[in-house]
């Protein structure tokens, strides 16, 4: 991905870059650089909501904050020509990985040192790219490795979810250039996490991620105006 970065900085650089780990790469339509069938269909939504953008999307599955970090911190940043926005989310495999090690209580006590990391690469690139508007996402509801109660909402990863995305929201609020957007409950039409949204109780399918993109599409105009006076704004709505 750092040769995609430098392609496009030696040109006119992007519009949006979108920074993440698997659920962002499914834009792409892939997970770890190949194709899945989770992906189908998923960037024809992308094309639909965000392709009035110059864009690129740099997300790796099974990232965690530390690891896109060090992407950033190895190619990953943008020098030349600082994208006018930038859509972060990361951190739900640095909870996924806590739970490993002890299930909800190491989950919530993993929280607060996820926040940090994730603080740590918002940092990096607000130094990096100063006017760069911000735009951090929540993380998104997901499901417990329990058969019986996979798609049960609030889950294990509740509170930390809950902790994590209270600090991110935190950080942004002492941003001048920044916005918080959590997209959790577009997740959660019933109030659980359903089935046919996201499979596999994580990864939103393209139905899911049409109704992520749904509540992102807004927010991001709105950076992109900030950032530049171009106010593209209602496209979005062109989606349903």
């Amino acid at each position: 991905m750092a040769r995609e970065v430098q392609v496009a900085d030696s040109g006119a650089g992007v519009d949006v870059v979108f920074y993440g780990d698997s659920i962002t790469e499914t834009w792409r339509g892939t997970d770890m650089g190949r194709g899945c069938r989770r992906c189908a269909g998923v960037p024809a939504v992308f094309q639909k909501y965000f392709g009035k953008y110059s864009t690129a999307v740099l997300a790796v599955g099974g990232d965690q904050a530390s690891h896109l970090l060090w992407r950033l911190q190895h190619g990953d940043t943008f020098v030349r020509h600082s994208p006018a926005a930038a859509v972060v989310m990361i951190g739900t495999n640095d909870l996924g990985a806590a739970a490993c090690l002890g299930g909800q209580p190491a989950i919530t006590r993993a929280a607060n040192g996820t926040a940090m990391r994730v603080e740590a690469v918002l940092g990096h690139l607000r130094r990096a790219n100063p006017r760069t508007q911000l735009l951090v996402l929540g993380i998104l509801p997901r499901g417990w490795t329990d058969a019986a109660h996979v798609y049960a909402w609030p889950s294990m990863y509740a509170p930390g979810v809950a902790t994590l995305n209270a600090a991110l929201a935190a950080w942004a609020a002492r941003d001048t250039a920044a916005a918080f957007l959590d997209c959790g409950a577009a997740l959660l039409p019933s109030g659980r996490i359903e089935p046919g949204l996201m499979p596999d109780a994580l990864h939103p399918n393209a139905e899911g991620m049409e109704l992520f993109a749904k509540c992102i599409a807004p927010a991001l105009d709105e950076r992109f105006a900030a950032s530049t006076g171009d106010a593209r704004g209602g496209l979005w709505k062109l989606g349903g």
